[in-house]
């Protein structure tokens, strides 16, 4: 899809994915040769789950190394030292601010974090060191109720009404689930919705309905 919009030349120097399962997304960025660095950010145990299935990829494939970092030297040394993959769990997000990250992909786990912790990230993703600033591709279930009972909306996101808006619509891709048995594919329980913008680091929010 970047692709065919020509938005800026592949391979892209780093991406940054928030939220990934068993490092699919990672993955799919460097095997493609999309990007030549990801920084993937997860909670702690699920990072590890990620972090093991990309070392089975790396060993069938080539030669691919990962190393997690814990705060902003160590994240600094894992880029200069030439890693293909560094990890950040979750707690050290703010650490994504550092970065000078091209792109950061979010697809179906901010649905499932409070309003807080999505303006942290959002604030980190605006606050990166990026020329010109990161397109953030963000695909997410329109509304879900979290287990506290408080409803998370796409549209309660900090979007701002001076990001550059390139894809907003629902997400022909993302809107059923497979299971091991018959039918096999389910739809989600809501309408999936997908977004891609040009963040402004200085960016203020803005509410638009659906």
């Amino acid at each position: 899809f970047l692709t065919e919009q020509r938005l800026f030349t592949l391979p892209v120097e780093s991406a940054v994915v928030i939220g990934d399962g068993f490092a699919c997304m990672a993955t799919l960025l460097l095997a493609t040769g999309f990007a030549k660095r990801v920084f993937l950010v997860n909670l702690t145990k699920t990072l590890i789950v990620d972090l093991v299935y990309f070392e089975k990829w790396a060993r069938t494939t080539k030669a691919m190394q990962f190393a997690v970092a814990t705060d902003k030297p160590g994240l600094v040394q894992a880029a200069r030292s030439g890693f293909d993959l560094v990890g950040l769990q979750a707690s050290n997000q703010n650490l994504i601010s550092a970065l000078k990250a091209k792109v950061v992909i979010n697809i179906a786990s901010m649905q499932e974090m409070n309003q807080e912790i999505i303006a942290r990230y959002f604030k980190g993703m605006r606050a990166m060191k990026s020329i010109p600033a990161p397109y953030f591709y963000c695909c997410n279930r329109l509304e879900k109720k979290l287990p506290d009972g408080k409803l998370i909306r796409f549209v309660d996101y900090p979007w701002s009404p001076s990001d550059k808006v390139l894809t907003d619509e629902p997400c022909p891709w993302h809107q059923k689930f497979y299971t091991l048995r018959p039918p096999f594919y389910h739809p989600y329980n809501g309408v999936h919705w997908h977004r891609l913008v040009q963040l402004n680091p200085g960016g203020s929010l803005q509410r638009t309905e659906k």
